[in-house]
């Protein structure tokens, strides 16, 4: 038998007891050998004074065979049986106890083997001195008494045989070896059951030990362990805890439903488990901690049977971290991180749901107009800022059952159910007026347009993709109107789609097939009549298509980045045109080429700059870099030092589109800028509004208090052109003057020195063109 990873064995064997662990029989001798030394010590004694009175009776008899026993005691059996009790009394020699209370014993046997056969001839004491012998060696040398059986019952049988028939001695003889045998055979009985006794008691001590262990385990993991344990009586009350739920729970609670949290919507369940004494495993439940505050558990109940008495053990496992880390990666996973608002795929989710649900829905697609200017400009900073506001007006446009997400970068988008077009076109003015709004952040003021496409389940599609897709393309129309309002879809709509695909993907090959031209439009020095210079203004021409109007193809270059090698290519080509018409011309020409925002922003403007001024030899002074007012929205280092770099190569900066934006006037007197364009739009409606003319003269006077120069676009009338001179405008250009030319055409028009009204273009439109 194994226990507690011991194993103990019991032989059998009628000739060979023992256990089969050397340990276990080792503890069994020890543990006899005390019983086996007292009744050593006795017999010694007994012996003692047997033998003693044996002696001192031969002596005084004077017999010779007495004379002969006394000798034998004194001379050789006392000794043996004197050391045999100092070793029994001795702890230093005691490990020798066995062996020499064996021979002691032995030569007493032989002592009376002697004296009954050779002094008295006494057959009787013969055969007792014989069974002394066995039997002392017998009870001392439990494992090898065999031998010494063996060799007796030979000797005994030979014996018995010679004395068979013969007289009284041979049945007395006989009766003597059966009662030897009988107690050899008593012994070896007495043996086993003591054996056995042993061996049951061992069980017992090691199944006791393993008890208690186990108890001693179990008592240290209910305590050590870091997971709350309660045990509970029937009637819920709770009868012990350990130190992880006193911590959680406190030192007293009485009542496991008192643990529960009072909104707990599962008490029926755990009620339900306690009455049918079921087990229960990992159910959720919440709990109240000793704080007052809530948390998410995991409860595991089993039952046990003590003292006749049902208990119920509850482990609880504390998941509210985990809980709480799942609802955030959840929330992550479905919500934009700026924002806060739900994120492209919980959008797309909860979209789907409507159209399965086949519920009427609107899905508006609202994008931001160049808001990536304010990024390339401003910094991510500003416009993290301003999304999350825009985020916010956005919420608060639409009703709570509606759904605004944010899809990435400045696209949001708004689901509507079951509204109609008149109450979409409402949600979208509504937007569209909401964002047009000034925000504020800091000291700062910015203005933001929207652009938003509509699209109708199931009449402009009848999946989320289409649905998707048209309000995106709906959008795009939006933005191509101009921006700042919103467009339902339409079916024509894909063929403008398409269309804007296909000039993406010629535009790509555009450069390297040396498709771009570049037009010139003069600027008129109002004070003298001089030509002043030219802006330069590309022109897509199509082998195919023919001339592609600039308004198609830019924005799709600004977003694609082919902005970026299309402006250099037009700097360079300015450039080299330049250098030819003062080499041609006595008078200086100046050349204006615009920057994009991609353009500016990007490491090598100022070396690209360079390296078209040195290879083209064009003096840096008659060259002129028109920035839009949205790249020097905030007085950044990285503006400025980019700003002085190219100053210092020369070249004159000039500000366009002035008075479109809506940063802070600083910037003109810490900006190394040397001139102002007043935009077109304030031209155009000079007639119509005074407070234009007003901002107009605020603007030159302002340009001139500055020492800058100031640059009027879009003339087209004569009384356009008298206000400007009137108000001390310096240059002007505009379609009074002359449309964008090809190169030939613009040579022709520089050899006037002069310009006069007989030069103006008789078939100049009434509003004015594009760039």
């Amino acid at each position: 038998m194994e226990i507690n990873g011991q194993y103990l064995k019991l032989d059998l064997h009628p000739l060979s007891l023992g256990f089969k662990d050397p340990s276990l029989e080792n503890e069994f001798k020890n543990y006899n050998d005390s019983e086996v030394r007292g009744f050593n010590r006795i017999g010694i004694i007994f012996s003692y004074l047997t033998w003693l009175a044996l002696g001192i009776f031969s002596y005084v008899s004077f017999h010779d065979y007495y004379f002969q026993i006394a000798n034998v005691v004194l001379i050789f059996l006392f000794p043996i049986f004197t050391l045999n009790l100092l070793v029994l009394s001795s702890q230093r020699y005691i490990k020798y106890f066995q062996t020499l209370t064996a021979i002691s014993n032995a030569f007493a046997g032989l002592g009376i083997f002697y004296i009954g056969h050779f002094v008295l001839g006494n057959h009787l004491l013969t055969i007792c001195g014989e069974t002394v012998v066995i039997l002392f060696g017998f009870y001392i040398l439990r494992l090898r008494f065999t031998i010494a059986v063996l060799t007796t019952l030979l000797y005994v049988i030979a014996y018995q045989v010679a004395m068979f028939g013969t007289s009284d001695m041979g049945l007395l003889s006989l009766i003597i070896w059966v009662v030897e045998s009988t107690c050899i055979l008593g012994g070896n009985i007495l043996e086993r059951a003591n054996r056995k006794t042993f061996y049951q008691n061992k069980l017992r001590q090691i199944a006791e030990e393993e008890n208690r262990a186990k108890g001693e385990f179990l008592d240290n993991m209910f305590n050590l362990v870091s997971v709350p344990i309660v045990v509970a009586e029937e009637n819920y009350q709770i009868i012990e805890t350990n130190p992880a739920s006193k911590e959680l729970f406190g030192s007293h609670p009485r009542n496991l439903i008192d643990l529960l949290a009072p909104s707990q919507p599962q008490r029926m369940t755990l009620f339900k488990v306690f009455l049918k004494r079921s087990p229960l495993h990992n159910f959720e439940a919440e709990l109240l901690k000793k704080d007052g505050h809530i948390i998410s558990a995991l409860v595991s109940v089993s039952f046990v049977e003590r003292n006749g008495q049902n208990i119920s053990i509850c482990v609880i496992q504390d998941i509210s971290e985990h809980k709480n880390a799942e609802e955030k990666i959840t929330y992550l996973a479905y919500h934009d991180t700026l924002t806060g608002l739900p994120n492209r795929l919980m959008f797309t989710e909860k979209l789907k749901q409507f159209v399965d649900s086949h519920r009427p829905i609107a899905v508006l697609f609202i994008d931001l107009d160049q808001f990536k200017k304010i990024n390339d400009t401003r910094g991510h900073t500003i416009g993290d800022q301003l999304l999350k506001q825009v985020a916010q007006r956005l919420v608060n446009c639409v009703r709570e059952e509606d759904i605004v997400a944010r899809l990435g970068g400045d696209e949001f988008t708004v689901i509507l159910p079951a509204k109609t077009k008149t109450e979409i076109a409402q949600v979208a003015e509504k937007i569209v007026a909401e964002i047009r709004n000034p925000f504020y952040i800091g000291d700062s003021e910015f203005y933001l347009r929207t652009s938003i496409g509509i699209s109708h389940y199931p009449i402009d599609g009848e999946n989320i993709d289409t649905l998707i897709k048209s309000s995106d393309i709906a959008m795009y129309r939006s933005k191509e109107l101009g921006g700042n309002n919103y467009s339902f879809f339409s079916s024509s709509m894909n063929r403008l789609l398409e269309e804007r695909v296909n000039l993406e993907r010629l535009l790509h090959t555009a450069l390297d097939r040396d498709e771009f031209v570049l037009y010139y439009q003069p600027q008129v020095d109002l004070r003298t009549g001089h030509i002043f210079g030219a802006e330069a203004l590309i022109r897509w021409m199509h082998p195919q298509r023919g001339l592609i109007p600039p308004d198609q193809f830019i924005p799709i270059a600004e977003e694609t980045g082919l902005i970026v090698p299309i402006g250099i290519w037009a700097l360079r080509t300015a450039c080299i045109q330049a250098k030819k018409w003062n080499r041609e011309h006595r008078h200086p020409v100046h050349v204006a080429v615009n920057l994009s925002v991609k353009q500016f922003i990007s490491n090598d403007i100022v070396a690209s700059v360079d390296r078209a001024i040195r290879e083209t030899g064009l003096n840096p002074n008659l060259l002129e870099l028109e920035l839009t007012e949205s790249i020097i929205l905030e007085n950044t280092e990285s503006v400025i030092a980019t700003m002085n770099q190219l100053k210092k190569l020369g070249v004159r900066i000039s500000i366009d589109d002035f008075g479109t934006g809506y940063s802070s006037l600083a910037y003109l007197k810490d900006f190394p800028i040397d001139s102002l364009k007043i935009d077109r739009s304030f031209v155009h409606n000079l007639s119509k509004n005074d407070k234009n003319t007003a901002i107009i003269s605020a603007v030159i006077t302002l340009a001139r208090k500055l020492g800058l120069k100031s640059v009027a676009e879009g003339l087209e009338t004569p009384e356009q052109l008298h206000f400007y001179r009137m108000e001390g405008c310096d240059l002007a250009q505009g379609y009074y003057f002359s449309r964008p030319l090809p190169e030939d055409q613009m040579n022709d028009l520089l050899d006037h020195s002069v310009w006069h009204t007989g030069f103006a273009d008789d078939n100049r439109p009434k509003r004015a063109g594009v760039k």
